[in-house]
């Protein structure tokens, strides 16, 4: 199983790019809430369901606190 791991960007083009590249099998983002606005997951979610294959249920999007990255 290929899972890809990564800090969700404020420049969308930066969250599917390599999934664009490569075959994962699950993808999770982690970032701050405010950066990770609900219109912005929906759009990279789309993105990712329809460019790269992948279903819904295999995106995930985690809240960090700036402050705490021990959470992760």
């Amino acid at each position: 199983m290929n899972v890809l791991i990564e800090f969700f960007d404020k420049e969308q083009i930066e969250n599917v790019n390599a999934c664009l590249n490569y075959k994962f099998d699950k993808v999770y983002f982690y970032g701050h809430a405010k950066k990770m606005e609900k219109s912005k997951k929906k759009a990279v979610t789309a993105v990712l369901m329809e460019k790269c294959g992948m279903e819904n249920k295999n995106i995930f999007y985690k809240d960090v606190s700036v402050t705490n990255f021990d959470k992760i």
